[in-house]
C-alpha cells in the first residue's frame, strides 16, 4: 500500500523531473530516465521553465512561471498545495513528481539572488522571504520495498 509522509527537505535535495509531463512533445517516445542519471540532468531540466512573457507558442505556455516567479519575489514560498516527492534511490535527494514549476521557480529565484540578477531594491524586498526558499514541507510517497515496475505504477 502506498501512503504519503509530510517531511521537510532542502531545497537542494529537491531534483526536478526531466520526465515532466509538461515536457511531451512524442507520446511514443520513452520518458524513463534511471534514477543514477537525474542529477545530471538538472541544469538542462530547470533551462525548460521559462520566466519570461508567454510566447506565442502555446506548447511554451505549460512550462512558464513567470507569474510563479513574481509571486514568490513578492510573497515567499506559500506552500498551498504540497510538493509530493519520491526518494531517488542510491541517494539522499528527492525527485519532485508533483510541483516541477514551484521547485523550479524557487531554484531560479535563488540562483537569481546569488548571481545578482535582482537591482538592490529588490534584493531588500526579497531578503526577508529567502527563508521560505531554503526548506520545502512536501509529503513523501514512502516506496520502501516496492519494485521500480510498481512505484511507476502509482506515479503515474
Amino acid at each position: 500500500m502506498i501512503k504519503l509522509v509530510e517531511i521537510t527537505i532542502p531545497i537542494d535535495d529537491l531534483l526536478l523531473d526531466p520526465t515532466n509531463p509538461r515536457f511531451v512533445k512524442d507520446l511514443h517516445a520513452s520518458p524513463n530516465v534511471p534514477d543514477e542519471k537525474l542529477e545530471s540532468k538538472q541544469e538542462s531540466t530547470l533551462r525548460l521553465f521559462k520566466k519570461g512573457r508567454p510566447e506565442e507558442d502555446q506548447e511554451a505556455d505549460v512550462t512558464n512561471i513567470s507569474d510563479l516567479y513574481k509571486s514568490m519575489t513578492t510573497i515567499g514560498f506559500v506552500s498551498i498545495d504540497r510538493v509530493v516527492v519520491r526518494p531517488v534511490l542510491g541517494s539522499s535527494k528527492y525527485l519532485v513528481i508533483e510541483g516541477n514549476r514551484r521547485i523550479s521557480t524557487v531554484k531560479l529565484i535563488l540562483n537569481d539572488y546569488k548571481g545578482g540578477q535582482f537591482t538592490p531594491k529588490e534584493r531588500r524586498e526579497l531578503e526577508p522571504h529567502l527563508g521560505t526558499f531554503q526548506t520545502i514541507t512536501c509529503m513523501l510517497l514512502d516506496t520502501e520495498g516496492l519494485s521500480a515496475e510498481t512505484i511507476d505504477h502509482n506515479v503515474s
